[in-house]
């Protein structure tokens, strides 16, 4: 058991976000509106705060490091706000507020920005339509483009050739692609996927798709382009026992699946064009969860939090079966809300009791 190296109060209510910049600072978003840099000893996992501004959301879900070299930060009201941050003072200053469609009636809490340079933030499973702007270099701003027609949309993904999937609350896929002669972008396909809202998209990078989605616990793998009569079902998986709400990718080949009821979790290993379980015994669950959560995958370990419990969890697969290998120990902690993983091996988590704090990971710390 590794105990936690250091813990602070960083925000007056929860730590919704936290991102990592280059120069290897961090930046936390809190429900008090605020956003704050930080250093992090890499030794000892101390904080040091830097600087903290206040945001033009009520509340401050969402910060994001563009690939562009500024922070994003969105959430209720205000749009998105575009930040320049000083990579050695950590100072914070705001370069521009986006002001979006309808944005006092919803919040955004989701971000994707594709390859082509174009920014989309939405509220998942909200009313509110979700908003595309295209970045310009040259003025080093975001420019609102256009609103999405699609109600309630849950979840998006790019493929390689730079299109755009969603997934609704009505089970529906949808493609996206811009039209060189109106300069927006249009649906070129639609598909019913689920009987139910979409939760979770992953691209297999052979031209194939998973989704899961529905009220049915089932993984579903797809094959061809949408909007075409190549795009079939080739695979229906019906491991799980409840509804699934993620997809993670977890290599090259490897994907997770997590559900909602049991907790239970399952990998898969891409073949040609279908999903085998990656197990080498014939149980298809890799992990039973007692009411924990699929955190995320940090360097082929996955993090797992129990709900309510005083540990996360780091599970290494080993004999081809996942197995937990370390915990986390913070006894006092609330739920967790936010991770990011520093280069140099250290684990920084944000509660919902607005605390900070650290962890350093070792490779090949056992569970005592």
């Amino acid at each position: 058991m590794i105990p936690s190296s250091q813990s602070i109060q960083a925000h007056k209510s929860a730590i919704w976000s936290i991102c990592a910049s280059p120069s290897g600072l961090i930046v936390t978003a809190g429900g008090d509106g605020l956003l704050k840099s930080w250093n992090v000893e890499a030794s000892t996992g101390r904080f040091l705060p830097l600087a903290e501004v206040i945001t033009p959301h009520a509340e401050t879900l969402l910060v994001h490091q563009s690939p562009r070299g500024v922070l994003l930060s969105a959430g209720h009201e205000g749009g998105v706000a575009v930040w320049e941050m000083d990579p050695a003072s950590g100072k914070l200053e705001q370069r521009q507020q986006l002001k979006l469609p309808d944005d006092r009636d919803h919040y955004n809490d989701r971000m994707l920005e594709t390859h082509s340079g174009y920014l989309l933030a939405w509220a998942s499973g909200t009313a509110g339509l979700p908003a595309l702007c295209r970045w310009s270099e040259t003025e080093r701003a975001f420019f609102f483009h256009q609103q999405l027609p699609i109600e309630r949309a849950s979840t998006f993904l790019e493929l390689p050739d730079g299109s755009l999937l969603s997934g609704d609350s009505t089970g529906q896929i949808c493609s996206w692609r811009p039209d060189q002669s109106s300069g927006g972008w249009q649906k070129a396909g639609a598909l019913q996927a689920h009987e139910g809202p979409i939760h979770a998209l992953a691209n297999l990078r052979n031209g194939g798709l998973i989704s899961a989605g529905g009220h049915e616990p089932q993984l579903k793998v797809w094959r061809g382009h949408l909007g075409s009569e190549k795009w079939e079902l080739v695979q229906v998986l019906s491991e799980h026992h409840s509804q699934i709400v993620e997809v993670m990718s977890c290599g090259p080949a490897e994907f997770l699946s997590s559900d909602r009821g049991e907790r239970s979790l399952l990998g898969w290993r891409r073949q040609p064009e279908v999903l085998v379980w990656s197990m080498a015994t014939d149980k298809p669950s890799l992990i039973q969860r007692q009411n924990g959560r699929l955190r995320g995958c940090i360097e082929g370990a996955l993090l797992l939090e129990d709900d309510g419990a005083s540990a996360l969890s780091l599970w290494r697969k080993s004999e081809g079966a996942y197995k937990r290998t370390t915990v986390l120990d913070e006894s006092k902690r609330g739920n967790m809300s936010a991770f990011v993983l520093l280069p140099e091996g250290t684990l920084i988590a944000g509660g919902w009791d607005g605390r900070l704090i650290s962890w350093k990971l070792e490779a090949g710390e056992s569970t005592s």
